[in-house]
């Protein structure tokens, strides 16, 4: 088992680091119930939030590949949380500003930004689900700039690297409809779920099912009917 463990792309971090990323997630679940429960609280906000902290997590707790160390955040790892942190909070700063310009205007240092996000997003969903959905999403990034060389249909009027790339930054780009649903009404309901297998609950109810439906014929149908 241990040996399995070792060629998981999840980390098993100790010390401070652990500690930090520990406080970090507590964090960002708090913020999502306050943003979402308590107080209202302005929704570019909360998206820039959503994924940059989840990019931190996932590159403080995935490794790169499996030659990365397991018990602590390899150096290349901090240079990207680094990247992370910045570009996120540029967005979070400069959004009054940003979204003039975003996809019509941008300043070389929002393509900095969007070109970090970009990446950062493309690694951390390549660590955390495999390589497929990080070569969709950059074949249809070379179809937004090169698609005008394609035929009839498939093909579109040119456009630049530039606008790509800034449009990419608004809510018709990383933080469109998926995002948008996962901040504001999937994490709470992971968050919620999380707090039921802490605390016991979800056991509870599980148990509960199995004792008053668990003996009779069918019973693990009737006992997930019961449960959920």
């Amino acid at each position: 088992v241990q040996e399995l463990d070792r060629e998981e792309q999840k980390r098993t971090l100790t010390g401070v680091p652990n500690k930090i990323i520990y406080v970090l997630a507590v964090f960002m679940s708090l913020f999502h119930i306050y943003a979402l429960a308590i107080q209202a609280v302005t929704m570019w906000y909360v998206y820039c939030f959503h994924v940059g902290m989840a990019a931190v997590l996932a590159l403080a707790l995935y490794r790169r590949a499996k030659t990365s160390p397991n018990d602590r955040i390899a150096i290349d790892d901090y240079l990207l949380i680094a990247a992370t942190i910045f570009a996120f909070g540029y967005l979070i700063v400069e959004m009054d500003e940003l979204v003039y310009r975003i996809g019509v205007d941008p300043t070389d240092l929002d393509l900095v930004v969007a070109i970090i996000m970009v990446g950062v997003v493309l690694e951390f969903t390549r660590r955390t689900c495999g390589a497929v959905l990080p070569i969709v999403a950059i074949l249809f990034l070379l179809y937004a700039r090169y698609g005008h060389w394609l035929p009839g249909t498939f093909g579109h009027r040119q456009y630049s690297w530039s606008k790509t790339f800034s449009y990419l930054m608004g809510l018709d780009g990383l933080f469109s409809t998926p995002v948008q649903a996962s901040a504001s009404f999937v994490f709470l309901f992971v968050v919620f779920g999380a707090f039921l297998a802490a605390s016991g609950a979800s056991k509870f109810f599980i148990d509960l099912a199995v004792s008053v439906s668990g003996g009779f014929r069918g019973g693990p149908a009737k006992v997930a009917v019961l449960s959920s």
